[in-house]
């Protein structure tokens, strides 16, 4: 499994690009931990059981990270920015 970390500002809108583009992954092994820093964001998220939503914000983008480690369930770990998206099969092996 791949263990997918996307640090979010507060002041930062939903990731609609990112996370479709990670919904569309053709390698489908892989979660998505999203960690708010600074201020909990006011948006929407996918109901997939891949994707989990933090309900804690961390004080700063280190504190997300190191929460995402913390709680990562995969042998592997990618650090995706917000505003970052990837090809269907950026993930394939």
């Amino acid at each position: 499994m791949l263990s997918i970390i996307v640090a979010l500002p507060g002041q930062a809108s939903f990731p609609r690009q990112c996370m479709e583009s990670l919904l569309t992954q053709t390698y489908a092994d892989w979660e998505v931990l999203v960690f708010p820093y600074g201020a909990l964001p006011q948006w929407e998220y996918p109901d997939d059981d891949r994707v989990r939503i933090s309900s804690k914000t961390e004080a700063s983008l280190t504190d997300a990270l190191n929460a995402g480690i913390g709680q990562a369930k995969g042998e592997y770990i990618l650090f995706l920015d917000p505003d970052t998206w990837l090809d269907e099969d950026a993930l394939a092996v």
